[in-house]
């Protein structure tokens, strides 16, 4: 029906109608190819390597777990199991900088940490995730429609891949309700009931796609400005005390790249060498500076 109404308008007009549309199909679906197929980065078991204390990070892990376990189910530091039975200064200290680092999840996203599952040491703003089993680096979640996490590697994809696929669908129902709703022409006019039902139907479900797909993508790229993942966006403050914001161009440019042309574009983006050792500086000198070390 569409290219039959099409057929009615000049030339002009209908190669300039399928050109935008096939413009955009072409980069929603390269967008997610791109995120389906890169992997968002994943710890390897040569993380252990790089850090010679990794069975002291593994030990202070489960002081660290225990604690939170306590004040999760107890709320009182009194009934933090670990408080009595020791009695070397130096190790309390310890312990109260573990009980104020329990008391703050902000804090915590500094942190190197240890998975007990992957019994790999884990750098900052990296998580476990559950369906793929593994460690993700810069994890912001996992995504069952492209079966795939998305991470440090592939939230550009990711992100393009929401704006254009909002584009898609909204620009169908656009054109639905130009050609079809606007128009009073008689091939408009002798459509069956049928066929203004399909038309309907399939412009109201675009429209209410597009306002979600719309509102996801809106969405990542505000967290992008802010450097927050969907794990951190979560929460409480973050926004307020965000240790990894850098100010919003520096923010996306860690997302999307620092060339700017490439931008709308799925392609590799390329980092500053700063950005990118935020989260592999570990695996690459083995240097650490953060307090669970």
């Amino acid at each position: 029906m569409f290219l039959k109404k099409l057929a009615a308008y000049r030339l002009e007009i209908v190669i300039v109608v399928i050109v935008e549309m096939h413009f955009f199909i072409f980069l929603m679906v390269w967008s997610y190819i791109q995120v389906v197929k890169t992997g968002p980065g994943y710890l390897s078991s040569s993380i252990n390597e790089q850090f010679p204390n990794a069975e002291r990070i593994k030990e202070r892990q489960k002081q660290f777990m225990k604690i939170k376990f306590s004040r999760t189910h107890f709320g009182a530091p009194r009934e933090d199991p670990t408080q009595d039975k020791v009695h070397d200064p130096e190790a309390l200290e310890d312990q109260e900088k573990l009980r104020k680092l329990a008391e703050d999840p902000i804090l915590q996203l500094t942190e190197l940490g240890y998975c007990f599952r992957c019994e790999l040491v884990k750098i900052p703003r990296t998580h476990h995730c559950r369906q793929c089993n593994r460690c993700v680096l810069r994890m912001d979640h996992h995504c069952p429609w492209i079966g795939n996490c998305v991470g440090f590697y592939n939230h550009k994809y990711f992100v393009l891949f929401l704006c254009y696929a909002a584009v898609c669908v909204g620009q169908v129902f656009f054109w639905e309700f130009i050609f079809f709703f606007l128009d009073n022409s008689e091939f408009s006019q002798n459509l069956s009931t049928g066929e203004q039902t399909v038309i309907q139907l399939n412009s109201m479900s675009c429209l209410a796609l597009s306002f979600a797909v719309t509102f996801l993508g809106s969405l990542h790229i505000y967290m992008a400005r802010q450097n927050a993942t969907t794990v951190e966006f979560h929460i409480r403050d973050i926004l307020k005390r965000n240790p990894f914001n850098k100010g919003v161009s520096k923010n996306v440019e860690e997302v999307f790249g620092i060339d700017r042309s490439t931008w709308i574009l799925p392609v590799t983006p390329r980092l500053r060498k700063e950005d990118e050792m935020t989260l592999l500086q570990e695996l690459e000198s083995g240097v650490s500076h953060h307090s669970l070390t």
